[in-house]
């Protein structure tokens, strides 16, 4: 007497070379010619994880909107391939993820977002903004602790700041993990 479930193990052969997987067979009641059991495929919905940061434009699976609410969701879906698509804004480019759930089973979907070349001037607009308006005009009297070149510790005055070229030339804009936008880059004040 044969066992009610069983797991299958299938090799897959894609372009990217041959991948095993694992797949719940349960044995049902009915025979085939009276005699061999008929075995079924358990399908097991697979669960993507989304990380949504506030002012994302909206997310689509498969090209069919999904109302979520920024923050972390799951989905439940079949266990095959799907596009994940991240709705743009002004500021933020459209991004698609393709989340393979057959072979990967449940997993979490990476949202990296890029900026438009509109967000990008803003963003750089902003930094030159931050350098040449807080920073170089304000005395150390008054200076923000937030600016680089505030000396509050040891002097009471820390002198009148000039920013050389622009701040913003090669700055890098990236996203952390709990989505806040860093500005990386080099500036120089005399």
């Amino acid at each position: 007497m044969s066992p009610a479930s069983l797991t299958a193990t299938v090799t897959i052969q894609t372009s990217n070379g041959s991948h095993e997987a694992q797949f719940l067979v349960q044995r049902s009641g009915d025979r085939r010619y009276g005699l061999y059991p008929v075995w079924r495929l358990v399908v097991v919905p697979a669960r993507l994880t989304l990380s949504i940061p506030d002012g994302v434009g909206g997310v689509a699976i498969d090209g069919q909107p999904v109302a979520l609410q920024a923050g972390t969701s799951e989905v439940a879906l079949l266990p095959t391939s799907h596009k994940v698509t991240f709705g743009g804004t002004s500021l933020l480019a459209a991004q698609t993820v393709i989340a393979d759930s057959l072979l990967a089973g449940s997993q979490a979907v990476q949202y990296q977002p890029t900026f438009t070349s509109d967000g990008l001037v803003k963003v750089k607009s902003a930094v030159s903004g931050y350098f040449n308006d807080v920073c170089a005009k304000q005395t150390g009297a008054t200076a923000s602790r937030s600016c680089p070149q505030a000396v509050k510790g040891y002097l009471p005055y820390s002198g009148q700041w000039t920013v050389i070229g622009d701040p913003a030339q090669d700055l890098a804009p990236t996203v952390d993990k709990g989505q806040k936008i860093d500005a990386l880059g080099r500036f120089q004040m005399v």
